[in-house]
């Protein structure tokens, strides 16, 4: 049996948190916090927040979209001999503005969006999106039949089972690490700059190298000394695997966004790696005499599962 569907979803009034008493901006430009006591008293009034009554407020709004939309294939066969096998792909693209509202979810994205007055900044994959998504399993009864009924008891109804998942990486947000906006929201979702001639994605190749400036950030090349932060020709999408050296991604990439500003990066520009699981079984059945089938014996399990990666390291900044 072969089938082709396509499905698709929309939702709406999504919940987001933000910070809605921001530092309020000059020019575009969120100055350094100034004094509370001074704002609330009026005697400054730049570096202050919108509302100098109140501090920081986490806020939660419910006027966010996402979309789903899939291809998926399935395809199904048995065959006289009992071999029987399935075979399930999707592709697959979520896209949304915030796909968590708490730390504990995922740290794959911060809690708050990097602007609560422009949501749509922070429009991009949904953090659970994999575009591509492959279940194979199979079931074989070895057809070995034998004369003894000792012998028979003893080796016949065996067959093997078998599972394959086979997913490409979910995406992750590249974070500042503190909030260099300065806008006053505590939970610094700040994002870092893209460099010119990167991709938003720089997981593939190797990087050009670079070091690390305390004002600009990662900067071409090696610093007075000819030192660098990341050496030349260092193999980029490296897992982290036992025995291996390099990157899951080029930190070259990023620069530090001008104090006051949001960085100009998008939210989840950066897919993680893939995940694989096979897992094989053997067990065995009897045929009764009513000629129902049932596991009368031992089943054994064999698991072979490429490493998970929850979070990756996602803040190249510090300070």
């Amino acid at each position: 049996m072969f089938e082709v569907a396509y499905i698709g979803s929309e939702s709406h009034h999504l919940q987001r948190n933000g910070e809605w008493n921001p530092i309020a901006p000059i020019g575009g430009v969120f100055p350094g916090a100034a004094n509370v006591n001074a704002c609330r008293a009026q005697t400054v009034v730049v570096g202050c927040r919108i509302n100098p009554n109140l501090a920081s407020i986490t806020a939660s709004r419910w006027d966010v979209n996402a979309n789903y939309n899939a291809l998926q294939v399935t395809l199904k066969r048995r065959s006289s001999s009992g071999l029987q096998y399935q075979a399930f792909y999707t592709y697959a693209k979520s896209i949304d503005e915030k796909s968590i509202i708490a730390g504990g979810e995922s740290r794959q994205e911060p809690n708050t969006g990097l602007n609560f007055l422009n949501p749509r900044l922070d429009r991009a994959r949904s953090t659970f999106d994999a575009r591509h998504n492959l279940v194979l399993t199979t079931t074989y009864p070895f057809p070995f039949r034998f004369q003894q009924k000792v012998v028979s008891a003893i080796l016949g109804g065996w067959g093997v089972n078998g599972i394959g998942i086979f997913r490409t990486g979910e995406p992750f947000t590249v974070r500042y690490g503190s909030n260099r906006s300065q806008n006053g929201d505590r939970w610094s979702p700040d994002r870092p700059s893209l460099n010119p001639g990167f991709s938003p994605n720089p997981t593939s190749g190797t990087s050009p190298g670079c070091h690390l400036d305390g004002v600009a950030g990662y900067v071409a090349g090696p610093d007075s000394r000819g030192n660098y932060a990341v050496a030349p020709g260092t193999p980029l999408g490296v897992s982290g695997a036992p025995g291996t050296q390099g990157l899951y991604y080029d930190p070259c990439a990023f620069s530090r966004p001008a104090p006051g500003t949001y960085g100009n990066l998008g939210r989840n520009t950066l897919t993680g790696p893939g995940f694989f699981n096979l897992d094989f079984s053997a067990e065995r059945s009897s045929n009764q005499a009513t000629g129902s089938m049932c596991n009368s014996g031992p089943r054994f399990l064999i698991s072979s599962t490429w490493p998970i990666f929850i979070f990756l390291g996602s803040t190249p900044f510090r300070r």
